[in-house]
C-alpha cells in the first residue's frame, strides 16, 4: 500500500480517475486539486487517513460525477453553494468523517 501525503504536484489535463482507496495517505487535501486536475470525473480516496477541511475547488471540473472520500479523518463543513459547479455530480461518499453541517442546507 501507498503511504505518506496526498500531494497533486503538476498539471494533469488529462487524467480522469485517481483510485488510491485504501492505502495510509495522510496529510491534507491541497486547495487547488481541481484546477490541477480538469477533467477528472471520479476521485477514490477513501479508507485512508485524509486529515483536512474538504477543499471547495474539488468540486470544480464540469465533468466530476463521483467523490468517494468516506472513512477519513476530513473535517469542517460544506455548504450547498460548493456544489453549484457540480452539475453532473451523482455520487458523493464522505460517511465516517468528521464533517459538520446541515442536511437541511442540501435539500430544497
Amino acid at each position: 500500500s501507498f503511504t505518506g501525503n496526498f500531494k497533486i504536484q503538476c498539471l494533469m489535463e488529462n487524467l480522469e480517475l485517481i483510485s488510491l482507496a485504501s492505502n495510509n495517505l495522510t496529510g491534507p487535501l491541497e486547495d487547488g486539486i481541481g484546477h490541477k486536475l480538469p477533467r477528472l470525473r471520479e476521485i477514490h480516496l477513501f479508507d485512508n487517513k485524509l486529515s483536512s477541511t474538504i477543499p471547495t475547488t474539488i468540486f470544480d471540473p464540469t465533468n466530476l460525477t463521483a467523490i468517494l472520500m468516506y472513512n477519513n479523518q476530513l473535517t469542517g463543513s460544506l455548504t450547498a453553494n460548493v456544489f453549484n459547479g457540480a452539475s453532473h455530480l451523482e455520487h458523493l461518499y464522505l460517511n465516517g468523517n468528521k464533517l459538520s453541517g446541515k442536511l437541511d442546507d442540501f435539500v430544497s
